[in-house]
Formats: structure tokens, sequence, C-alpha cells
């Protein structure tokens, strides 16, 4: 099981490697470019689609945006790559609008206004709605 998900990785991120999107930019016809890596992943014994997001989410953070079981049942979306690549859609709206108030209220490079100071890369937005979903559906804490 980990050799045939080991195998896999690296066939992955160099097909990832390929595309030149970012999560604002991607469009239902970039479905099988987007889903290929995906589909590699999931295919490899005992990856399903919260690791293979994770691995996917390291290799491009601005397209690729983590998932697990509980965003996917608390938002709707199947537990599979057809299920991955609408939830990626939705957070594209998501990622579209925020941008838009964003700069109606002036801010032209949100992400250097979301950048905490003490950090030196400037996470893409994707991150940060990252960060927004697990806290908010995944963690539910205090």
């Amino acid at each position: 099981m980990r050799e045939e998900a080991l195998k896999a990785i690296p066939e992955a991120e160099r097909l990832v490697g390929k595309i030149d999107k970012s999560l604002e930019r991607i469009e239902r016809p970039d479905y099988a470019l987007l889903i290929k890596p995906v589909e590699l992943l999931m295919g490899a014994k005992g990856l399903g689609i919260t690791s293979t997001s994770k691995i996917l989410s390291l290799a491009k953070p601005e397209l690729y945006m983590m998932i697990d079981q509980l965003t996917c049942h608390e938002l709707g979306f199947a537990n599979n790559s057809v299920g991955y690549f609408h939830y990626l859609l939705f957070m594209r709206d998501v990622a579209r609008r925020i941008r838009q108030l964003a700069q109606e209220v002036g801010i032209e490079d949100l992400e250097a206004y979301l950048k905490p100071s003490d950090r030196e890369w400037k996470a893409p937005l994707a991150i940060y709605m990252d960060e927004w979903n697990w806290m908010n559906i995944t963690y539910k804490g205090p």
C-alpha cells in the first residue's frame, strides 16, 4: 500500500507542474487537466480524498485546496475526484468574491494584506481559505 502511494506522488507532482492555473482561474473545461493528478493519487491504495488533496496542496498551493470527509459532508460534495473538482469550482467562486470585496474597499494586493508580519512567504488566497475551512468546519474548536 505505502509503496504504491510513494510511486504515485512524483508522477502527480510532475502533472501538477504542467498546470499554469491558480484557483481563481480554473474553469469547467479544465476538468481533465486538474483531475488527472487527483485520480492518479486516489488510484494508489490507501490514498483517499483527504491525503490526495493535502499532497496536491503542497505541490501547488495556489490551486489545490485541502478537503476532508467532514468538509465534503458539511458542504455537500461527493467524497471522490468529481466531488473534489466541484469543490474547487465552488471555492474558486468564493475566492473571486473575496477578491472583489477586497478591491471594493481599496485592497489591491489581498495576499500582502493578509500576510502576517512575521511570515516571510506571501501565501496564496487558497491557503487562507484552507485555514478558514479547517477552523470553521473540520476543527470547530473553542
